[in-house]
């Protein structure tokens, strides 16, 4: 029996209807690039949908972000409340006493406040975690930053939006503003922005809920002479960003960021000597399975050694260690990297390359500084 044309076509027109149903049956979150044409601000020529105010603050000073999203949707009659998210340096702690509002374009000028969303509360769709959680579960993995420290505070609107449209096709403008009292540490972080509504709590729809990081933000003139690198690599990495002398630290050597001296090494050792307040120097420079990194990877080429530093340097608990310098050696120490060759990779400067694995070259230690907290 032959099929008629005509009937598959109005099958066709009936699927297509059903799926667009089924899409815009709720609000659908997007970033908003063209918010010049909406509002009329001092970013309406930047068609970025989050902008930094400044690209750097000095430590404890307020770091002030706009992010702009629209919703659309057909549905009438949808109430809902705007949920947006920060992911910042866990050291900046006065991050849940951020100052959030947001406008919309059926009442442009009016700000509404958004408040903490307490911890413990789960989203709607990822139930018996947080929204710190949930977020790390659901895009942590394109989280841009190369250090753990980092978090998710989230917000919603004290204040819903209800969309009266008919069932015709709507889109609401909104336009966050975000100020943060930054934390006492000098950092390079990419701050990360996420925006969705609570009907809907992080459902598997990505469509209905948007994530994105920016650019590097810095903060300067506080503690730490070298600033905690959440954006570059480099040939070392100590976590955590900052610790008392009481804390479990990792020193990590990262071989493969750039060619050097210990890139094909299979025995890496690390040389450090920890400072006291009181003028005092403990080295460790032996070569033994406690001064022995460890590969984390059978491929990669990242190696690390974990220590107490009391225990590690044999150092009295009432003698407050100020900072560990150090690098990495080969089993004889005729190689090495240090903050040097770093540098040198930074600087790019003509004959770099061949600098970065002459022997007899400079050695200049990695500096980790204590914080007092």
């Amino acid at each position: 029996m032959k099929s008629n044309p005509k009937n598959k076509i109005l099958i066709y027109k009936i699927l297509v209807c059903i799926i667009s149903l089924i899409i815009f049956i709720s609000c659908g979150i997007a970033w908003y690039e063209n918010h010049g044409d909406t509002f009329k601000d001092e970013y309406k020529d930047n068609r970025s949908p989050v902008i930094y105010k400044t690209s750097a603050v000095k430590a404890g000073e307020e770091a002030e972000f706009v992010m702009y999203v629209k919703c659309a949707s057909n549905q009438d009659n949808e109430t809902h409340k705007l949920i947006v998210a920060v992911n910042v340096p866990k050291v900046w702690t006065d991050t849940k006493n951020a100052e959030i509002t947001w406008e919309n374009s059926d009442d442009l000028g009016t700000e509404r406040k958004m408040s903490l969303i307490p911890e413990g509360t789960s989203p709607k769709n990822r139930p018996g975690l947080t929204w710190d959680q949930a977020l790390l579960n659901a895009v942590g993995g394109r989280n841009p930053n190369i250090l753990d420290d980092m978090q998710w505070v989230a917000f919603q609107s004290n204040d819903s939006w209800t969309i009266n449209n008919g069932g015709n096709d709507y889109t609401l403008f909104i336009k966050v503003k975000i100020k943060i009292k930054t934390g006492p540490d000098n950092l390079r972080a990419k701050i990360g922005f996420f925006a969705n509504y609570d009907n809907d709590g992080l459902g598997t729809d990505e469509d209905r809920w948007k994530v994105m990081w920016g650019d590097c933000f810095e903060v300067t003139d506080g503690e730490g002479a070298e600033p905690i690198d959440f954006c570059q690599y480099h040939f070392f990495q100590a976590t955590p960003g900052n610790a008392t002398q009481n804390d479990i630290l990792t020193f990590k050597y990262i071989g493969d960021y750039y060619n050097n001296q210990l890139i094909n090494e299979s025995n890496i050792y690390l040389n450090a000597k920890a400072h006291t307040a009181n003028g005092k120097t403990y080295t460790i420079d032996e070569i033994s399975d406690k001064t022995k990194l460890i590969k984390d990877s059978k491929w990669g080429v990242m190696w690390s050694n974990t220590l107490w530093p009391e225990g590690y340097f044999g150092i009295p608990a009432n003698e407050t260690i100020t900072h560990i310098e150090y690098y990495f050696t080969n089993a004889n120490g005729s190689l090495y990297v240090s903050k040097y060759d770093d540098e040198l990779v930074r600087d790019a400067n003509p004959g770099y390359e061949e600098e970065l694995v002459r022997p007899g070259r400079p050695i200049t230690p990695f500096v980790y500084y204590f914080v007092c907290k």
